[in-house]
């Protein structure tokens, strides 16, 4: 990551801006009261409204916007099809058939619902994995990029900072102070992208974009092949598999305000990703006219378009309308990680049932997620690589066991969970490590003459289905 190259908003209007920001997120975040108890900490009471809930959803499921960047850098208009689509289809389906399942039940997470129905086997190994799935590893990382590019400095301290900040929002107000902060990010990441996306329409600089795509085809779906396409398109059922979106469906005030409040959602996300990939192709048609573009990482794109691509004030705003939604959604993921490794696995192997002990337990688990969240952050140093491949391979293994939790929750014995769980997570991981050894991360295959991407969720998938069918016929 260079050094340097920063937005340097010295003028008065963006430093307002971004300092007023920053006052109003701390605020927001220590002013917050987690209430007593697990149910207070980690799911605000219940009792979410409609604003609250669809905030704070929108914000945590959206907060990779520099990996979207990262994203179009790499697929161009194609990003839309690969990264957009496959989350409006199953948003789309979990409000249909999981939303009003998940507020219904007693179960705070995936791993209580598996307790219920196939006992604390598989309940304690989804914990260890949706551990690992929620490490904010993705949002630590783009709030380093995007404060390297307003401050300059290093990318490793910058982690260092980000992580405290996070740390500290998420160590005392719980869901609250996420949902606080989101309600403030919301409003801020659709103004500052409906900023920047109006002047890249009102410029004409996506012409060009637009007419090669028109020309070429293959550029709609990023060039990539149907494997690749199928692989992005299944990791689109993270959506039934990750604790932050079950843990806020399972936080809404009743049943009506979970499954509308997906279905708005559903539509939230539509719109931002035209403001966000119109912002992102802007700044690429920006630093295409630079003597080597390629110069320019995939990461930096949306911090450099704020200093090249926007005046005085719009800056600021986009700044922190990019700053926001990361933050919230690093909160969020850090609560739901620390959670899952204190209360859905420590607790739950411990039999701890102790309201104040697996808060105890939550607030530790907190710190170990920030902790494995810097150290990935640093080692991969890609948003885009850290959703593929890591997610990937966790996604893979937990998504049969947890549908079928809620959808036919009598399919599957606790011993088939378990075994979809275990062998998905090592095919998983063991691709991912043979990847990294082999100096090829997405494990490139040859099918006929297309060179295919095989990455981890795919195998994972398929491993965990077979795997839970064969324990399942043995009983």
């Amino acid at each position: 990551m260079p050094r340097g190259r920063r937005t340097n908003p010295t003028n008065p209007p963006d430093q307002i801006i971004i300092g007023l920001f920053g006052v109003a997120v701390l605020a927001l975040g220590f002013s917050a009261r987690a209430g007593s108890g697990v149910l207070g900490f980690l799911s605000a009471g219940r009792l979410l409204t409609l604003p609250a809930f669809v905030a704070t959803l929108v914000c945590t499921w959206y907060g990779g916007i520099l990996g979207i960047a990262e994203s179009v850098s790499f697929y161009g208009v194609g990003a839309w099809l690969l990264i957009g689509v496959p989350y409006y289809v199953f948003g789309a389906l979990y409000a249909a058939y999981m939303a009003r399942r998940v507020r219904t039940e007693d179960a705070l997470s995936i791993p209580d619902r598996l307790l219920a129905t196939g006992g604390r086997g598989p309940a304690v190994m989804a914990g260890g994995l949706l551990f690992l799935l929620g490490i904010p590893a993705a949002h630590i990382l783009m709030l380093a990029v995007l404060m390297v590019a307003i401050f300059g400095g290093g990318l490793l301290p910058a982690i260092f900072v980000c992580t405290l900040i996070v740390g500290a929002l998420t160590y005392k107000g719980g869901l609250m102070a996420d949902v606080r902060v989101s309600l403030l990010a919301f409003v801020l990441m659709f103004t500052g992208f409906g900023i920047a996306s109006a002047q890249a329409l009102s410029t004409g600089s996506l012409t060009g974009f637009w007419n090669d795509a028109m020309l070429k085809p293959g550029n709609w779906t990023g060039n990539q092949g149907p494997i690749g396409i199928l692989s992005f398109f299944l990791l689109g059922a993270w959506t039934f598999a990750d604790p932050g979106f079950h843990q806020r469906v399972a936080s809404a005030r009743d049943t009506e305000t979970a499954e509308r409040g997906v279905w708005v959602s559903v539509l939230c996300w539509m719109i931002f990703d035209f403001l966000s990939i119109t912002s992102a192709l802007y700044a690429l048609s920006i630093y295409s006219h630079l003597p080597d573009p390629s110069t320019v990482p995939g990461l930096m794109l949306l911090p450099l378009l704020a200093n090249s691509g926007l005046e005085p004030g719009w800056r600021g705003m986009f700044v922190v309308g990019m700053a926001g939604t990361i933050l919230s959604a690093g909160v969020g993921y850090a609560l739901v990680s620390g959670s899952s490794l204190g209360r859905d696995l420590v607790a739950k192997f411990r039999q701890t049932e102790d309201d104040a002990t697996q808060v105890k337990w939550m607030r530790a688990g907190v710190i170990l997620a920030l902790v494995a969240a810097a150290a990935l952050a640093a080692s991969l140093q890609s948003v885009v690589a850290i959703w593929y491949l890591w997610a990937g391979a966790i996604v893979g293994a937990l998504l049969v066991p947890t549908a079928l939790a809620y959808l036919r929750p009598q399919a599957w014995t606790g011993r088939a969970q378990l075994a979809a769980l275990i062998a998905g997570s090592v095919v998983g991981f063991g691709l991912l490590i043979f990847g990294q050894m082999k100096g090829d991360p997405y494990v490139t295959v040859q099918l006929g003459s297309e060179a295919v991407g095989l990455g981890t969720l795919v195998p994972a998938l398929v491993a965990s289905s077979l795997a839970g069918f064969v324990a399942n016929r043995r009983n």
